[in-house]
């Protein structure tokens, strides 16, 4: 960070979920012989609450389990037990579908699937169930606990939807997947994964090209030809891959005359869909690791507070929903997650520092406001009202920061080129967003009415959210077609 150097953060994804199931890129293209490294975090998200309870979710799902019954009930504690078994089974019934084309799932994906439905059936069927419905629903026929549902419920829908959208409980599975697939880090920060990608593809005589933007992609004859950079250059290709959402791809990227009526039509359907619900992401350089002393969890471990879920209860939440909806936030309720990616990777501080590097999300933040506000107008105050939240839990945090680097829902937009801001990319769970109907018909498989046009974000992959899958799928796709 330019105001605290040895500081690191990461602007955009800390964690890559399930880059533990397997095949992995990280085998595929053997990235440890890029200098390609991991961190293994024990804890996954714990929930801070008045009078020092808490709820932590650790790696190891029996921990969690025990800790439950302790701090709750033995009805949490297997509650819990019951949602990670049938959520496990219908991934593993899903993963061979998810890791190809979507309409089209191959001969050994068919049988894989069949082996693990003929092993647990009725597992598989609880767990799509818990896919398909609204989270808050699936989290109350779970758990008695209220700390449980916010702390779980937080963490995993802090990403452009409501909780209680039909096929949000989809989200859940972020969580819950971590006990059988794994959770790590690239030990310096997520930039070190694209690092290790670079190197990689140079080393196999790619060229890559940062900071040039595409004006266009260039099409003749209804067929992809390259693309056209904003310095006017052109660049001749067999095959163009357009790793950006659908709605930047139809609307910006290509000519209206390129694509036929019937998709534009879809694409605006499309967007009439997206909620208004957005993130407000701040990075902090800290001095001291802050003591969360403000409800009485000033001697939590380390390891606890490694990512947390500051909010209280789900009546908050909702109101918070319910005030981003209408295109506002209340100061004085602002749910947060936070994480400390330096408790388990002491390389992303300066060596010997006692300081910390902290990535605090605000979730349910509006798109755009209501009223007169803009984000440009508004950033500072919006952030001056998030260290308030966290100095009711950590009092004196504010005095601990070095630096800060920001970014809302605007930037989002800007920087990463996705549609009002949305990381992952269109991240609706309805069922019209799920398998071979994602994310329109006309783009369904990864493909285009272009021929030799390719989408390979996380917009067109068949589940919303971020994980690569789609650029494999569509790079095996391609090499296919140009043998």
């Amino acid at each position: 960070m330019k105001g605290a150097p040895g500081y690191r953060v990461n602007p955009c994804a800390l964690e890559i979920l399930l880059m533990g199931a397997s095949p992995s890129i990280i085998d595929q293209l053997d990235l440890k012989k890029y200098g390609l490294k991991f961190v293994y975090p024990t804890t996954l998200i714990s929930g801070l609450f008045e009078g020092g309870r808490r709820a932590t979710f650790y790696k190891d799902l029996e921990r969690t389990a025990v800790h439950f019954e302790q701090q709750f009930s033995k009805e949490d504690a297997d509650g819990y037990r019951k949602m990670v078994s049938h959520i496990t089974w219908a991934l593993k019934a899903a993963m061979p579908y998810l890791m190809g084309p979507a309409s089209r799932p191959s001969v050994g994906a068919l049988w894989e699937i069949l082996k693990t439905l003929l092993k647990s059936r009725k597992e598989v069927a609880a767990g799509a169930r818990i896919l398909m419905s609204p989270m808050d629903a699936m989290l109350h026929e779970y758990f008695k606990s209220e700390e449980i549902k916010i702390a779980l419920g937080g963490f995993c829908l802090a990403n452009f939807t409501s909780m209680s959208e039909l096929g949000s409980g989809a989200y859940l599975s972020i969580l819950t997947g971590a006990h059988e697939f794994g959770l790590r880090r690239p030990m310096g920060g997520s930039g070190q994964l694209t690092r290790a990608i670079a190197a990689c593809v140079n080393d196999h005589g790619g060229d890559i090209r940062v900071s040039t933007p595409v004006e266009k992609i260039i099409v003749r004859n209804g067929r992809a030809t390259g693309v056209a950079l904003n310095t006017g250059e052109e660049i001749s290709a067999k095959h163009v891959i357009a790793a950006t959402d659908p709605l930047v791809l139809g609307n910006r990227l290509l000519d209206a005359s390129d694509l036929p009526d019937t998709t534009h039509r879809q694409l605006k359907a499309l967007d009439g869909t997206i909620a208004p619900i957005n993130v407000f992401k701040i990075d902090l350089a800290l001095r001291e690791r802050p003591i969360f002393s403000g409800f009485g969890h000033e001697d939590a471990d380390p390891e606890v507070l490694a990512a947390l879920v500051l909010c209280q209860n789900m009546k908050d939440w909702y109101r918070s929903e319910s005030a981003c909806s209408a295109g506002t936030y209340d100061p004085g309720n602002m749910p947060l997650t936070t994480y400390f990616p330096s408790i388990f990777d002491r390389t992303v501080v300066p060596d010997g520092s006692e300081g910390e590097t902290m990535y605090v999300y605000a979730v349910n933040t509006p798109y755009k406001f209501s009223d007169e506000r803009t984000w440009e107008s508004h950033s500072e105050k919006f952030v001056e009202n998030c260290i308030s939240t966290l100095e009711t839990y950590a009092p004196g945090i504010s005095s601990l920061i070095e630096d800060s680097f920001t970014t809302c829902p605007d930037q989002f937009e800007k920087r990463y080129n996705n549609y009002k801001g949305n990381y992952a990319q269109v991240g609706m769970a309805s069922p019209t967003q799920l398998g071979p109907w994602r994310p329109i018909p006309d783009f369904a498989n990864n493909k285009t009415p272009i021929d030799c046009l390719w989408n390979a974000s996380a917009g067109s992959h068949p589940v919303p959210y971020l994980n690569g899958w789609a650029g494999r799928t569509v790079a095996g796709e391609v090499l296919k077609k140009m043998k």
